[in-house]
């Protein structure tokens, strides 16, 4: 039996006798099981291989010709099953085959592989032939960071709507949701990489862009809070969305959002030390522990989802006008 079949056992035998099973130890179980690889028929161990064996190509011409963007494959379709996917011609022969996911994206083929530990997305190049091969890997987030943080697990596919390259840094930028992160999952700095960012975007960076954003919410929208429906009933608001935010944490319980490993601005939510530059956004709990509350109020709505699924506390959080 294999490493991946002997922890799903487990997690089955555990359900079936109605063994104590925590939110915290069925995640770390989940997570454990991504990094072994899924059963694979000999046709498919044989695609990976050719797959691993096409990451080491250099770095793709997609995104930098603006001829190259323009998808001129009309009779290619895409078929997804499970957690493999194709493309298939009009003669109905498969000239790509991957595990993951597949998604056209400004005129070219993406793979997209989303896990409990972390997404990652390839390009897909084409051959002279008219098959594809996966090329480099453009993204690659770990759970931690903002990018994997938004997106749902149930409909990351439709999240995951544009990318970007430039020339000058040869990196490449992914939208999600219309926020713009870079190739690690963390907030795009626009503000010293300004040659490649859209105009009509709104400019959110946790760490470096932090004038600008102050700046664009004056602007844009007015203060919100947040208020979070518990399924008892009852309510949880206080007089700012950092209040509230410590409070769900609180409640939930310090030490069990610290080992869910959530970070914002490279720094644990829920942290043991106060942290030299972020210090003043840190609020001093239980235990000689500190959360973090530097965040806009979005991203305090996607963290508290988050920590409300993994812990199963039922919470429905949304975000309000202040004289809610």
């Amino acid at each position: 039996m294999k490493e991946r079949e002997e922890l799903e056992l487990i997690l089955n035998l555990m359900k079936k006798y109605n063994l104590p099973l925590s939110p915290i130890l069925e995640y770390a179980i989940k997570e454990k099981m991504e990094e072994y690889p899924v059963a694979n028929t000999a046709d498919e161990e044989r695609e990976t291989k050719k797959e691993e064996s096409y990451e080491k190509k250099t770095m793709p011409q997609f995104w930098k010709n603006n001829e190259s963007r323009k998808n001129s494959e009309e009779n290619l379709f895409i078929e997804q099953q499970g957690n493999r996917c194709c493309i298939v011609n009009n003669r109905g022969e498969k000239v790509f085959n991957s595990n993951g996911k597949l998604k056209l994206i400004e005129g070219n083929y993406c793979r997209i592989n989303y896990t409990y530990s972390s997404v990652s997305m390839n390009l897909i190049i084409k051959n002279e032939d008219g098959t594809f091969i996966l090329g480099n890997r453009i993204l690659n987030a770990h759970h931690s960071t903002p990018l994997y943080i938004a997106l749902n697990e149930r409909n990351y596919l439709n999240q995951i709507n544009g990318v970007l390259f430039d020339n000058k840094t040869e990196a490449y930028i992914i939208r999600v949701d219309d926020i713009w992160y870079d190739n690690c999952g963390y907030y795009a700095d626009f503000k010293t990489n300004s040659s490649f960012a859209p105009n009509n975007m709104d400019l959110y960076d946790g760490e470096k862009n932090q004038e600008v954003q102050q700046q664009s919410r004056v602007k844009k929208a007015p203060r919100t809070c947040l208020c979070i429906y518990r399924k008892d009933g009852s309510i949880l608001q206080k007089q700012d969305a950092a209040t509230t935010f410590a409070a769900a944490i609180i409640e939930a319980g310090p030490i069990r959002v610290r080992q869910l490993g959530i970070y914002y601005c490279h720094i644990n939510i829920v942290s043991n030390v106060k942290d030299q530059k972020y210090g003043s956004a840190q609020r001093e709990v239980e235990n000689g522990l500190y959360i973090l509350t530097h965040s806009n109020t979005k991203d305090k709505k996607i963290m508290l989802d988050r920590i409300s699924s993994a812990l199963n506390m039922g919470w429905r959080v949304k975000i309000v006008s202040p004289d809610r």
